[in-house]
């Protein structure tokens, strides 16, 4: 007997993908869950439907991600090329930042003798030129040995961003001495800044916004308890971890992926970013009376009663 075939392999993956994650949960659909793991089952329906598939595993490349683990998701044949479907989100249309580690078998780690064994992988991002990759030069090599390209993935990309931590300092420097630019103080707008490396500026901006201004109002309510400063500060980052646990969770449900990336402002930097904004707010107010003051002591100023 001759297998069914599928006059369009991307469409039965998508609605594939859409009976499994349709909520409430078909009842057939969690059953099958419950004795199969959803990559494996999904290449298993596309292999009866007559359409080919495997499970494959793919590394999502990030420049400077460290501890990322391999992802399961399914390759479907459409009859000319093989398509990356994502059990969870669909046809995956821009593979450029995946690389496929392997198929189905055989496994990425084979341990005798151990438990609890795990792999993870640390990217970076490096431009080298493709001659002295070529034809190595012994002094490069030695020079290469006691610099911090000799260093594991993992430690480069560290030291990657806390080389940056002297060039942001010196602009803030800068922009405070010569141009003139208020700041809260000289690291604060750095840590910040390199928070939103990690993030997108958008979704970085507006959780940023988003915790400050909660923060905030909660900080009001602190100050009726006239609580003394080390014990304001430890309230404020307990509220902020728990605003970006809150966070967090809601975005994932709402399917934003992207304000999960809240994690990556450092909290105790927000909590004191709170903690100044409030002061500021109740010495000086809302809105900022430095130019006000400099227009008053101007000799050209005009006022009617004077």
């Amino acid at each position: 007997m001759n297998k069914p075939t599928c006059p369009d392999a991307a469409t039965l993956a998508e609605q594939l993908v859409q009976f499994f994650t349709t909520l409430p949960q078909n009842q057939n659909a969690a059953l099958l869950l419950d004795r199969f793991a959803l990559p494996d089952l999904f290449a298993n329906l596309m292999a009866q439907a007559g359409v080919p598939a495997r499970r494959v595993q793919a590394l999502v490349l990030e420049d400077g991600r460290r501890r990322q683990s391999l992802i399961d998701l399914v390759q479907v044949w459409d009859g000319e090329t093989w398509l990356l479907v994502n059990p969870l989100m669909g046809v995956i249309s821009d593979d450029q930042n995946l690389l496929l580690w392997q198929t189905e078998t055989p496994a990425v780690l084979e341990v005798m003798g151990g438990t609890r064994s795990r792999v993870s992988f640390s990217i970076i991002s490096q431009t080298r030129p493709a001659l002295s990759l070529a034809i190595p030069d012994s002094a490069e090599e030695l020079a290469a040995d006691f610099s911090l390209y000799s260093l594991p993935i993992e430690e480069q990309s560290m030291f990657k961003l806390i080389m940056l931590l002297p060039v942001g300092a010196l602009v803030v420097v800068f922009m405070r001495a010569m141009v003139g630019i208020t700041t809260s103080g000289t690291f604060m707008p750095v840590l910040i800044a390199m928070a939103f490396l990690q993030t997108e500026l958008i979704p970085g901006v507006l959780s940023f916004l988003l915790v400050v201004s909660v923060g905030l109002l909660i900080r009001s309510y602190l100050s009726s308890l006239n609580l003394l400063l080390v014990a304001r500060i430890a309230t404020l980052v307990i509220v902020v971890i728990g605003i970006i646990s809150v966070f967090s969770v809601i975005s994932y449900r709402l399917g934003l992926l992207q304000g999960l990336t809240i994690t990556f402002f450092p909290m105790i930097i927000l909590a004191w970013t709170i903690e100044r904004m409030s002061i500021l707010w109740e010495e000086e107010g809302g809105r900022d009376r430095t130019a006000s003051l400099r227009l008053r002591r101007s000799p050209d100023y005009w006022h009617p009663d004077r």
